[in-house]
């Protein structure tokens, strides 16, 4: 996540993205995430799929104590206060330099239910072996559910805009990853958003 265009191109090409945050250690994704959203709204993509990242986000903080996630729930509060914060104010930055005023959410569709921590589009696993240096079956258990969630999730969603998930041929695939491939190139990574406080 540290390069900025490593990031866009994993995001932009996904049918979903997953951001795994290890234990509370968000600061990457708070830099980055509201650039990768400002890189796509100022792209083909936006204008090809409306003003929602086509790809849809998912959060898993991994190597957390399943048992005291109620713990962590200030964190993630505070995660998506920063995100949404931060970019917020890139777009407005953008926007005060352009004539055309574009608005941009910044994820689409996402489920967040703090009261049942493990309903949402966020996600608590544990750790894969247990103290005693055992596989723990929970987190293999955890794993597959949260796959099963993603594909129900992503093959029956549907964009604001009306755009719903198909499948792609290979040939599609390809196309698409030449408009990310351009959308990429276009983009100033340069910013950042310390640059725009």
């Amino acid at each position: 996540w540290k390069d900025n265009r490593m990031a866009t191109f994993a995001v932009f090409l996904a049918d979903a993205a997953i951001a795994l945050v290890n234990g509370e250690q968000d600061e990457t994704l708070k830099d980055v995430l509201p650039i990768v959203m400002l890189a796509y709204q100022q792209s083909e993509l936006a204008e090809n799929y409306g003003s929602e990242l086509a790809s849809m986000m998912f959060f898993v903080y991994c190597r957390v104590d399943v048992k005291q996630i109620g713990h962590l729930i200030p964190n993630v509060q505070e995660l998506f206060r920063s995100l949404t914060t931060s970019f917020q104010s890139l777009q407005s930055s953008i926007n005060l330099n352009e004539s055309n005023q574009t608005e941009c959410t910044l994820f689409r569709d996402f489920r967040l239910d703090i009261s049942h921590h493990n309903d949402g589009d966020i996600r608590f696993l544990g750790s894969i072996k247990n103290k005693d240096g055992t596989v723990d079956t929970d987190y293999g258990i955890a794993v597959t559910k949260l796959r099963e969630y993603i594909h129900s999730r992503v093959t029956s969603s549907q964009t604001a805009s009306g755009w719903k998930w198909t499948a792609r041929t290979l040939n599609d695939f390809t196309e698409f990853i030449g408009t990310v491939w351009q959308c990429i190139i276009s983009c100033d990574f340069n910013l950042t958003f310390s640059s725009f406080v």
